[in-house]
């Protein structure tokens, strides 16, 4: 009885080792599989901080705006009177020189007060029937 005994213990025995190597296994593969995604996790993690920062004006232009914030034309890359850069066309520019030289703008692209009080008084006029109001003339105070 004492053999069968022992070998029973021996049998047992060898049963738990084999547990214990099997759970040392798995914890080991679960371990792995943790760093490996912990591994991943942290390559997207460099992927995403990685990428390149977007200027303004590339992401004015993937929501259909010029590089200066001008609304696109549709099926174009530029808004009306631009170029691709937001800068206004040669017809454009040369009307802004032009009203920059007859005193209506200032070389910021406003309005002078001049042209605004001329513009006041010249609605004024025809809104009272007046037809014949004369151009606007920058040496004339209005």
């Amino acid at each position: 009885m004492k053999k069968k005994e022992s070998s029973i213990k021996k049998a047992q025995s060898k049963s738990k080792k084999a547990e214990s190597e099997k759970e040392a296994s798995e914890n080991a593969a679960a371990t792995n599989s943790q760093q490996v995604t912990q591994q991943q996790n942290s390559d997207s993690y460099q992927t995403q901080t990685s990428t390149p920062i977007k200027s303004q004006s590339q992401i004015n232009m993937e929501r259909g705006y010029d590089p200066k914030g001008n609304p696109v034309m549709p099926g174009q890359d530029h808004a009306p009177g631009s170029d691709v850069y937001g800068n206004p066309d040669s017809w454009v520019q040369g009307q802004i020189d032009w009203a920059k030289s007859q005193g209506m703008i200032d070389s910021n692209g406003n309005e002078t007060e001049n042209f605004k009080n001329w513009v006041s008084q010249r609605d004024n006029a025809w809104n009272n029937g007046q037809d014949d109001f004369p151009d606007y003339d920058q040496n004339k105070q209005w």
